[in-house]
């Protein structure tokens, strides 16, 4: 009987043994299976954080791109009390001191630490491209109205230009050596009538309209002033001629002493 109760404990610590090495073994397994997908996760995150960095670098970067290039090409064309350039010339630099984190690689600590810095970025990056963005937006605007107000004060100069031509015209008809130079000019002054029409038109949120109507308005300015000038000299062509007929009709030897009479007959 003792035998047998030897036996049946040395068969129980026997079984506890082997359960406790099953124990040990599936917790081995079970810690080992859970630090793996801490790490696949954990890497999987750090990814999904360094694509999104990523994007949002490329689009900075191209945001600094055309940002530069408005910089260079709103030179002169912005009011000189205008400080939207300067806006962009700072929120340029600002984005140029950016520069994307480091890859990281390491412990699934490492990794979600990274992943996190990976996300500030992320939103730094946005930030500093709507910041230039929101600058450029500016820079243009005020391109628009420096255009602007340059094409009003074109249009002003040809409106004096053509009151002036106007003037000239009243004063002149018929008399002019050259009835064309008339028509020519009356043709110009039509023209820039219509043209300061079109002019009082424009509008938009472009600079270019602007621009272009600027450029009409000042060649039709060259036109009008031409024209009229023109006028004038056929009109002092003119003058010069009735002055000749004038003189020429005067009575030859006529010297004003009242001929014989003065010394007598």
């Amino acid at each position: 009987m003792f035998s047998r109760l030897v036996k049946n404990r040395k068969a129980m610590v026997v079984a506890v043994c082997v359960a406790v090495v099953v124990a040990l073994v599936v917790a081995i397994i079970g810690v080992s299976a859970y630090r793996s997908h801490a790490a696949h996760q954990a890497r999987s995150e750090f990814d999904a954080a360094q694509s999104v960095a990523t994007g949002a670098y490329t689009s900075l970067t191209d945001a600094i791109s055309g940002g530069e290039q408005l910089y260079a090409d709103s030179e002169g064309k912005v009011a000189d009390d205008d400080s939207s350039r300067a806006d962009l010339r700072a929120a340029l630099d600002e984005g140029a001191a950016l520069t994307m984190p480091a890859a990281q690689s390491g412990t699934t600590r490492e990794l979600a630490d990274g992943a996190q810095s990976l996300n500030d970025s992320a939103g730094v990056f946005t930030a500093a491209a709507d910041k230039i963005e929101g600058a450029s937006d500016k820079v243009r605007a005020a391109m628009t109205s420096h255009s602007k107000d340059l094409m009003v004060a074109a249009r002003d100069t040809l409106k004096a230009e053509v009151d002036k031509a106007i003037k000239v015209l009243s004063d002149t008809t018929g008399k002019v050596s050259d009835d064309a130079t008339r028509t020519t000019a009356q043709q110009a002054v039509d023209e820039a009538t219509a043209l300061i029409g079109q002019a009082d038109a424009v509008s938009g949120e472009a600079a270019d309209p602007f621009d272009e109507m600027s450029v009409k308005l000042t060649e039709a300015t060259g036109q009008v002033k031409a024209a009229a000038q023109k006028v004038s000299d056929s009109h002092a062509a003119w003058k010069k001629a009735e002055e000749a007929k004038a003189a020429a009709s005067e009575p030859a030897g006529d010297s004003g002493w009242g001929g014989a009479d003065v010394f007598g007959a």
